[in-house]
């Protein structure tokens, strides 16, 4: 309850500010700080206060593990917050037609899928996982930075960005999930793998907030700049409001609706729009190019597990010497 409630108001903090009020306000920074605060009352209870707690202290005999999951959770920020921000970049972007959304997606949601196939035969052959990772994570951290140059004329740039960066993710998908199995013992088997999938499921969650965060702020400051300028260019800066809403009711008839707007207008306050636009969702790209550089540079500290990687099959309910030491331990 103290973990779910304390990632609970960070999330509601990260929501609120900027948009529902200031970040100055007392209503975020009471959330921000009451969730950090929670956030370190959890470690420290499980660090001192129990032995089997979520984090069962065996599985932190190798420094893997807490690095592994840093990895997957960082993961989880990129795969998922790419999943439904790219969606939502290409209807604001280029097409709301959800067949053509699909189309542009492909690229990337085949390369993502299949692009594991690869990696999983030269971790095998190679028996090391550390180059492969920091490799990919490095490649997923340039494309996913490269994707901050679209605009509404470079679809053809989305194609090859988001397939390249695509192959990227499908590594970082499966690996660290395999590497984490070899770097636990045994009969935390089940332990670790289910705290890597909930690892990587909240940091969608936190990532999708945080990017999604930074969009609407920076959206909510160029939009009323590039049309302000276009309405004060032309004399109507009085009709900005208006203007506003009707671009942010999603409807692309609105404009024409708007009272006192000249039709002749209304392409110099589309084109602000979609300058506007590109100018937020490239802050969006940036952010998760920078995280992802950074779980690169975490991934540079794994230590090696060729001596796991045998023809054992690992088993948490196996048998054995091992294991009855490691229960013992308990």
């Amino acid at each position: 309850m103290l973990f779910v409630g304390s990632i609970a108001s960070v999330m509601i903090g990260l929501t609120w500010g900027g948009n529902t009020y200031p970040w100055s306000s007392s209503q975020v920074l009471a959330s921000l700080v009451i969730g950090c605060v929670g956030l370190l009352a959890f470690g420290l209870y499980e660090r001192l206060f129990t032995r089997q707690g979520i984090f069962h202290h065996d599985m932190f005999v190798s420094r893997n593990f807490p690095i592994l999951l840093f990895v997957c959770v960082v993961d989880g920020m990129l795969l998922l917050g790419v999943n439904v921000l790219f969606s939502q970049q290409i209807a604001s972007m280029f097409t709301t037609d959800a067949v053509k959304i699909a189309t542009i997606l492909t690229p990337y949601l085949a390369t993502s899928a299949f692009g594991c196939l690869p990696a999983g035969i030269l971790m095998a052959r190679t028996k090391s996982y550390r180059t492969i990772l920091v490799a990919s994570l490095i490649w997923c951290s340039l494309f996913v930075g490269l994707m901050a140059l679209l605009n509404p004329s470079r679809l053809s740039w989305a194609y090859a960005f988001s397939a390249l960066f695509g192959c990227g993710t499908a590594v970082t998908t499966v690996i660290p999930v395999v590497a984490l199995s070899l770097s636990v013992p045994s009969y935390l088997l089940g332990t670790a793998g289910t705290l890597s999938v909930s690892g990587r499921a909240l940091g969608g969650a936190i990532g999708i907030t945080i990017f999604t965060s930074i969009y609407h702020n920076k959206m909510g400051t160029a939009l009323p700049k590039a049309v302000g300028s276009v309405l004060a260019a032309a004399g109507h800066s009085s009709l900005l409001p208006d203007v506003l809403s009707a671009i942010n009711s999603g409807n692309p008839t609105a404009l024409k609706h708007v009272s006192g707007l000249p039709a002749s207008l209304i392409p110099e306050v589309l084109a602000a729009n979609y300058h506007a636009n590109t100018y937020s969702w490239r802050f969006v790209w940036i952010a998760i190019s920078v995280v992802v550089a950074a779980n690169a540079v975490a991934a540079c500290f794994l230590k090696s597990v060729a001596s796991q990687m045998n023809s054992h099959v690992e088993s948490a309910l196996e048998d054995s010497d091992v294991r009855r030491k490691q229960m013992r331990d308990i």
